[in-house]
């Protein structure tokens, strides 16, 4: 037997730290994607119900507030009339436990991403501290509200206003009064999605998550530092500060600082272990997309996106602001979604047969619009796929939620949903790719286009620049995918096989002996649903 002494074990020693650590950064890498799925779903599972519960609370203040100024004589009231200890009490009674909720979701995602338990419990001092944020966070929303309360009292005193117009407002003099300002912060015209409790749930949600993910990371003991996935254009401190995030190496200090940059930030962060490498990119490394025809999507609609910020620059006084919005809506919506082909039964068969999806430069068949030499051109300006191989081609399909896209039924009777890790190399797009590529189908503009972007990582280049008062309006006004006025259409990379398949949906009608058995025997499980399409929901 060999015994291994002095400086020896100090060379094995070291050896086998360094084995450790690059076998870390292998898994940290691995559980990157699932933690960022992970993120998403944690997220898009709170924003719902929060956006509800604060829409109440300040309904809430305006049935205790409201009452009391109209009793008031002249214009007596004053803002510190209002019980502001009682009302931060309540806010944080309705986001306190979003936060611990999503702070144990983060946790847990974090010691998925790094192999590694890392525990949750409140009296953590990362957990602690992230308590401590939402006290200051309450306190900042109640400020704001008292600031609002306050700005409209002024306009009313030196306009001479009576309790009664300061209350209901003027609509000659495009005064909306305190009880259009506290209402309108529950919901719009629009509904919730551009109400204050809404950019409110968004901002909450990514402060909790990304705050208790930096927590998990520095109490795993592995995590030496974190790279920025962001905004393009986002800065580090302030969404125009100079210095940019996206990309760029933190330390954890750094990083637990600033866990976003401003309201509805899209930050999140990866780690980076003793292996000494960050995640490359976001798990989207599947998804070819062609950049520089990304930049000159964006160049030619530029004026389009201009006209829809004059509509929302109230709520979003920048464009870069609107745009961050639109993704965050995006990542929303897309988050809990289904991958899913439409075939007719025969075509299955063939699938089957097969073990894989065909494209229609192999099959010269379509259920769509059969044009190779253009699809040839979309996919060469979309993706990068220049003399490529038909069996090398994407796969397309559509995104959908609970239900099915009412806009796709035209493609066949059968559904065919993937599974989940299938999104890792697909990309979305909130039109049809055909006939929104340059603006080809008939109902557009100049510089009515878009641009596919990842599934796990939309952006907001990938809905179409519709004008509010244009056909269906802004994507900011949808909640549900079955809302839209197309299908979100899936473009599937890499390849489809009968082993990508989840289950069978037959909406038609009932599937022959044939492909039932074939089924059993790929292992598929189906179900026969004619009613299993909803009608369109707007």
């Amino acid at each position: 037997m060999t015994v291994v002494r002095g400086p020896d074990l100090q060379v094995a020693a070291t050896l086998l730290d360094a084995a450790l650590a690059d076998a870390m950064a292998v898994i940290v890498k691995a559980g990157f994607a699932q933690a960022q799925r992970h993120r998403a779903k944690a997220i898009a599972a709170a924003l719902d119900p929060m956006i509800e519960e604060l829409a109440a609370y300040f309904e809430g203040m305006a049935a205790r507030v409201l009452p009391s100024i109209a009793k008031a004589r002249q214009l007596s009231w004053d803002v510190d009339d209002v019980d502001w200890p009682d009302e931060e009490r309540r806010l944080r009674q309705v986001i306190g436990r979003w936060y611990a909720e999503l702070s144990q979701d983060a946790y847990a995602g974090a010691s998925t991403e790094l192999a590694v338990d890392v525990p949750w419990d409140s009296d953590k001092p990362g957990v602690q501290a992230v308590l401590d944020t939402l006290g200051r966070q309450v306190k900042s929303i109640t400020d704001q509200s008292r600031a609002r309360l306050q700005a409209q009292l002024t306009v009313a005193i030196d306009r001479g206003y009576s309790i009664d117009q300061l209350v209901r407002g003027v609509e000659a003099d495009s005064f909306g009064g305190l009880r259009a300002l506290v209402q309108g912060w529950a919901s719009t015209p629009t509904g919730l999605a551009g109400s204050r409790a809404a950019l409110i749930a968004v901002t909450e949600t990514a402060t909790a998550y990304n705050g208790s993910t930096l927590a998990a990371y520095r109490d795993s003991g592995v995590v030496e530092q974190v790279q920025v996935f962001d905004g393009a254009g986002c800065g580090w401190r302030t969404h125009d500060d100079e210095d940019k995030a996206d990309g760029s190496l933190r330390s954890l200090d750094e990083a637990t600082e600033h866990p976003i940059a401003h309201p509805r930030c899209r930050r999140a962060f990866g780690p980076v272990t003793g292996g000494g490498e960050p995640p490359e990119e976001p798990p989207t490394s599947g998804v070819p997309i062609n950049e520089g025809s990304r930049a000159f999507v964006e160049k030619r609609t530029k004026a389009a996106w201009d006209r829809i910020h004059e509509v929302w620059s109230e709520d979003y006084p920048t464009l870069d602001e609107l745009h961050d919005a639109v993704s965050a809506k995006m990542r929303e919506l897309t988050a809990k979604a289904k991958v899913r082909v439409r075939v007719d039964e025969d075509a299955l068969g063939s699938i089957l047969e097969d073990g894989r999806f065909k494209t229609q430069f192999e099959t010269g068949t379509s259920e769509g619009a059969l044009n190779p030499e253009l699809r040839d051109q979309i996919e060469n300006f979309y993706f990068g796929y220049e003399d490529t191989p038909g069996e090398d081609r994407p796969i397309y399909g559509y995104v959908a939620g609970q239900g099915d896209e009412w806009t796709t039924q035209q493609y066949g009777e059968v559904i065919v949903q993937l599974d989940d890790d299938i999104r890792d190399r697909t990309s979305v797009s909130f039109f049809d790719s055909l006939d929104a590529y340059r603006g080809t189908g008939t109902i557009f503009e100049q510089g009515q286009e878009l641009m596919p972007s990842p599934l796990n990582d939309p952006s907001w280049q990938s809905a179409m620049p519709w004008e509010p008062d244009q056909l269906y309006g802004s994507i900011l006004q949808f909640e549900d995918l079955r809302e839209l006025p197309a299908y979100a259409e899936a473009q599937i990379h890499g390849g489809v096989a009968v082993d990508d398949i989840e289950q069978v949906i037959f909406t038609g009608a009932e599937p022959s002996a044939e492909i039932k058995a074939a089924l059993k025997e790929a292992g598929i499980s189906w179900s026969w649903d004619p009613v299993f399409v909803e009608p369109r929901r707007r």
